[in-house]
């Protein structure tokens, strides 16, 4: 199994575990329980970082915005403080689906 591969399993695997810890949730749980929070944001770090190790060439095969993923980790964690989690909500319950989908979607073209 190459790099690529491993860290397009890296995403699955948080988007997965995102989706786990907002099951159930309404936005005002979300905003008044700081562990889920950081254990969120956490995973968004690993799938950025993870998106920084997968080859540019496979990436750029494919049609999403993976310079958001990258410019959220960064920001993420050097930017910390600043982080408005309204807007961690609204990734993770618009976008997280369609990353996952997407990156299997990758894994099954390029990897099966």
């Amino acid at each position: 199994m190459n790099r690529s591969h491993q860290r397009l399993l890296h995403i699955v695997e948080s988007c997965q575990t995102i989706a786990k810890y907002v099951s159930g949730l309404s936005r005002e749980d979300f905003l008044n329980d700081p562990k889920t929070r950081d254990a969120i944001i956490y995973q968004l770090i690993i799938i950025g970082e993870a998106v920084i190790h997968t080859d540019d060439e496979l990436l750029e095969k494919y049609n999403y915005p993976w310079f958001k993923i990258r410019a959220f980790r960064n920001y993420a964690t050097h930017e910390y403080f600043k982080i408005e989690m309204w807007t961690v909500w609204d990734i993770v319950t618009s976008h997280i689906l369609e990353l996952e989908k997407v990156v299997k979607g990758i894994i099954d073209s390029e990897f099966a």
